[in-house]
């Protein structure tokens, strides 16, 4: 693998980390890995080091020590592996691992908010602090004080917030918008009870007045959570 490949690769993987699902990220750079690279083991583990310094060099960390420490940490787990299978998904694991460590407040933030807006209301329904940090490729402790410190809320109360904007938009919908039974359930609260208290929590008046207050002015989901 040559520079100039080496640094489309780069380019690339960084575009990926913007737009994929940790799923969909993971497949699509052990793939793009796996065609990058060729079989003989030295040469297949030397192009993973490179590839692995240049992502580290791309990034906006100015903590040389910290950058070299993380740069160690992989490479040890790179050396271990004896198969070009078991390189490459330690290499994965690795630049993840740079990514999410150097991560800017404004590309978590940009990054959290499409997690959130492209998850369907069935897996938003079951959507613990776990599986949200899991979406992210962070650990729940690291997540946590991620949300906290850029977002000032915990991870708890971002699902909530994300749960209630949707709730506003199905109120605020057509022909009257949804039921507030059937918000509740696809949503997944408890009971109408529990929605109608965690609603006026949140904004102050109940969900059955919204339609007369959007006429007069909107609602910001977040102003009150």
């Amino acid at each position: 693998m040559n520079s100039s490949v080496s640094n489309v690769l780069v380019t690339y993987i960084y575009l990926r980390f913007q737009q994929d699902t940790a799923e969909e990220f993971r497949r699509e750079i052990r793939n793009l890995l796996a065609r990058s690279l060729n079989n003989k083991s030295d040469s297949i583990r030397k192009s993973l080091e490179r590839v692995i310094r240049m992502v580290i060099a791309a990034t906006e960390l100015q903590d040389s020590l910290k950058l070299l420490s993380l740069y160690h940490s992989i490479v040890e787990k790179l050396e271990p592996a004896e198969t070009r299978a078991q390189m490459i998904d330690a290499a994965v694991e690795g630049i993840i691992s740079i990514l999410t460590e150097t991560e800017t407040e404004s590309h978590f933030r940009d990054r959290l908010g499409k997690v959130l807006r492209d998850m369907g209301d069935k897996q938003l329904r079951s959507l613990s602090v776990d599986s949200l940090a899991e979406r992210m490729e962070y650990s729940r402790s690291h997540f946590t004080v991620r949300v906290k410190k850029i977002i000032k809320r915990t991870p708890h109360q971002l699902i909530m917030t994300e749960k209630l904007r949707r709730a506003m938009m199905r109120l605020a919908g057509e022909d009257g918008g949804m039921s507030i039974t059937n918000i509740s359930e696809c949503l997944g609260f408890s009971s109408s009870k529990e929605f109608r208290k965690i609603f006026k929590e949140a904004f102050g008046f109940c969900p059955s007045e919204l339609p007369n207050r959007t006429k007069h002015s909107p609602v910001n989901v977040s102003e009150r959570r």
